[in-house]
């Protein structure tokens, strides 16, 4: 795309010299197609935000330690100071240009950081998923893609509006901060209230870059090959599988729960004895996909005549890059992809299907099918004669929710405990989708010390008794003994 400056909002001198300055000095550039893609939710206010929280076995709500960390790693990767620069442009020019992004000239802590523990005192868990991710960050002009929330003493959450974040940056975010509270270098009292946390002028290198969009590393356009495959699936995925009106801005109801280290290893060595020998170790996401489709198909939940329902699985983006990217680049920007795929129902649990299952997400993984998908919706050359603002809002992805999104992002926190230095206990990951993309959202971390906690979320017309009862039986179905 040209860097046409015509459609910029902001068209004072002093905006548009700053933004064709950073531009050529690296520390600006057009969005890539799936962080346009998160930025036209944000811009049609239809996705809100997620979260993924951190507790640590110690206090650190300290101001001056949160500022030194949280400085830190803003001067390491200046793309966390980075915000949108947006756009006016008239429905009829196709293809929209993607809006830009800039490196900001200062970030303040109090720009960053909100303090939420008296808010949020005394709510149970599944309230204070409710509480963050109806909470709006807005796409605006000067604000800030993320921001830190205190939950309590020992506790932070990363929370963000998705547009150049996804779940592997909060977790690399939680490593970083971790290091840096383990740091002995002396903390050095500020005046926090008048001294930025980055300031472009002074602390800007002419090695701080910005990393380019997953686009410009690896091509997410699909092969011709794929797209026979593609719309069948989503054929059946928008004919078939269960459709609900989208109610926009619609509340969620979140419900939790959590299986402990000691079930976890229980699992894994079912799933290490019942896996191939000659093959690759069943993993922890089928046997969770297997579950939940048990679930669905035990509580009809899927009500067509097939018992179809439609799975959301995202990937990491990171994974399809070429030996020699540089990685650290990349460690905070939106490099996600995923997969939209249709799955049969589950009326007994058998290892059988979820060898069956393994076997088919693995496939989808390792032919770089998620890029594709992704790509359906993001790439450039897809897009030529639309108007992403105006033509999503007449597809049925828009119209109608179904399905489950499913999202592990692994463990939180290192394996090893450091002594009498800072460890992440507990973590929590969750998201608001607005009631306009899946009937359910299922979202997973783990942590060394408590083991893997679930968050499933629905949009608030599902009632929160009735998920409960999904996630109650969710549950029991993980730890059941009765697979054949």
């Amino acid at each position: 795309m040209s860097l046409n400056f015509k459609y910029v909002k902001d068209k004072s001198e002093k905006a548009l010299a700053d933004l064709s300055k950073k531009l050529q000095t690296g520390h600006a550039r057009r969005m890539g197609g799936t962080e346009n893609h998160f930025a036209m939710f944000q811009r049609l206010k239809i996705y809100q935000s997620y979260h993924i929280s951190a507790t640590y076995d110690r206090e650190v709500v300290d101001p001056q330690l949160l500022f030194k960390s949280l400085r830190n790693i803003i001067v390491k990767n200046p793309f966390l100071a980075s915000a949108a620069v947006t756009q006016d442009i008239p429905y009829e020019i196709k293809p929209r240009p993607n809006d830009f992004l800039k490196v900001l000239d200062q970030v303040k802590f109090d720009d960053l950081v909100w303090d939420l523990r008296t808010e949020l005192k005394g709510l149970p868990l599944n309230k204070i998923s409710e509480n963050l991710n109806h909470r709006i960050l807005p796409y605006e002009d000067g604000k800030l893609f993320w921001r830190v929330g205190l939950i309590d003493n020992n506790t932070l959450a990363f929370m963000t509006n998705h547009v150049v974040h996804d779940g592997i940056t909060a977790k690399n975010f939680f490593h970083d901060l971790t290091q840096e509270f383990n740091s002995k270098d002396p903390i050095e009292p500020v005046d926090i209230k008048n001294t930025p946390l980055f300031d472009y002028s002074k602390d800007i290198t002419s090695k701080s870059l910005i990393p380019s969009s997953a686009e410009s590393i690896i091509d997410y356009t699909p092969p011709n090959w794929y797209l026979p495959e593609f719309l069948t699936n989503l054929f059946i995925v928008n004919k078939i599988v269960d459709q609900t009106p989208s109610k926009p801005n619609e509340g969620s109801y979140f419900h939790t729960f959590n299986i402990n280290n000691e079930q976890i290893s229980q699992i894994k060595s079912k799933l290490a004895k019942h896996s191939d020998p000659k093959g690759s170790r069943l993993t922890i996401t089928s046997y969770l996909q297997n579950a939940w489709l048990h679930t669905g198909t035990k509580l009809k939940l899927y009500k067509n005549r097939l018992g179809y329902s439609g799975f959301v699985v995202p990937i990491d983006a990171r994974r399809y890059f070429p030996s020699d990217t540089p990685q650290e680049l990349y460690r905070y920007g939106l490099n996600t992809s995923g997969f939209v795929v249709h799955q049969y129902p589950v009326p007994e649990l058998k290892w059988k299907t979820i060898s069956t299952i393994d076997k088919y997400l693995k496939k989808l993984v390792n032919t770089k099918r998620s890029i594709f998908a992704t790509g359906f919706f993001s790439s450039e050359k897809l897009l030529k004669d639309k108007h992403l603002d105006v033509d999503f809002l007449e597809t049925s992805k828009f119209q109608y929710r179904g399905g489950t999104i499913l999202t592990n992002i692994g463990i939180m926190g290192s394996n090893e405990l450091v002594k009498d230095g800072y460890n992440i206990v507990d973590s929590v990951f969750s998201h608001h989708v607005n009631g306009l993309f899946y009937d359910f959202s299922i979202l997973t971390v783990s942590t060394k010390a408590n083991g893997l906690n679930f968050v499933i979320s629905a949009p608030k017309s599902t009632g929160q008794e009735k998920l409960d009862q999904v996630g109650e039986e969710f549950k029991k179905i993980i730890l059941s003994d009765d697979i054949v």
